[in-house]
């Protein structure tokens, strides 16, 4: 599994699927506005210490029928689909700040579930929600926000990235020649190793006497695994302090379940 720290305009011209075993787009208001005053606030710290702003990991894998069918590259988005598409819905609100190269190259992301009113529900809202955060903060905000994702060459040390897993041919084969998308997407909501949490673990708590120590948020939790791995790191010894939040039920007892089962 190849993990890189990813230029997030590297990520354009991409086209992204979302399988439909997944569910649909659900970030709320306030998600939706944190990340939106994140971008403004890095834009406005200081370029001179070349800090870069880090988006939450994206994991995918190449979906070979619809790559076939589309003659270029189609990846199935396996995590991070909340993000990505919110960013996709904010490139739509600030085209007018984009030159027309940079409008034709943004990422493309396809659901293959089709017309579901909770999902057209929580577009429009979200929507809604960046429209009136524009109005609410002013013009100039909008060329703000494109700057921080597109930035020019001077200022591509000061941008913003993504922690990027491509799940390749190699990494299948290790957990079996059929492996699909959807094998990955369990493995990695349900299944007892995560392939992302613990690298992330270790890539945000400093080594300390040999092992891992300190604070680690996971502000959208889901079915818990980043709490797995960090428990099963502090049983090894590790001291990793971890807070997840997740406001779904049923999100909560499939990762208190997973919890107690440690």
């Amino acid at each position: 599994m190849a993990f890189t720290i990813r230029h997030f305009v590297d990520l354009f011209n991409y086209k992204f699927n979302i399988p439909s075993y997944q569910r649909g787009y659900r970030w709320e208001k306030k998600q939706i506005e944190d990340l939106l005053s994140d971008l403004i606030e890095f834009k406005h710290s200081s370029s001179e210490n070349k800090s870069f702003y880090c988006l939450q990991p994206v994991v995918v894998t190449i979906n070979q029928e619809l790559s076939r069918n589309a003659g270029v590259s189609v990846y199935d988005l396996i995590d991070g689909q909340q993000r990505l598409t919110t960013l996709r819905l904010i490139f739509d609100q600030i085209k007018e700040m984009l030159p027309e190269d940079i409008i034709s190259q943004i990422y493309t992301i396809e659901y293959e579930r089709k017309d579901t009113p909770i999902d057209d529900y929580f577009i429009e809202r979200a929507n809604n929600t960046i429209s009136n955060w524009f109005k609410q903060h002013g013009a100039m905000t909008k060329a703000q926000i494109a700057e921080v994702l597109c930035p020019n060459q001077d200022h591509n040390e000061h941008d913003v990235r993504v922690i990027w897993y491509d799940i390749d041919e190699e990494t299948k084969k290790l957990y079996g020649s059929n492996m699909e998308s959807v094998d990955i997407f369990n493995r990695l909501n349900y299944g007892k190793t995560g392939l992302t949490s613990t690298e992330l673990i270790k890539a945000f708590c400093p080594m300390k006497g040999g092992k891992f120590n300190g604070s680690i948020l996971d502000p959208f939790h889901g079915s818990g695994t980043l709490g797995v791995c960090c428990e099963k790191l502090n049983k090894q010894g590790h001291h990793i302090i971890w807070t997840g939040v997740e406001i779904e039920k049923k999100w909560c007892d499939v990762a208190i379940s997973r919890l107690n089962s440690i």
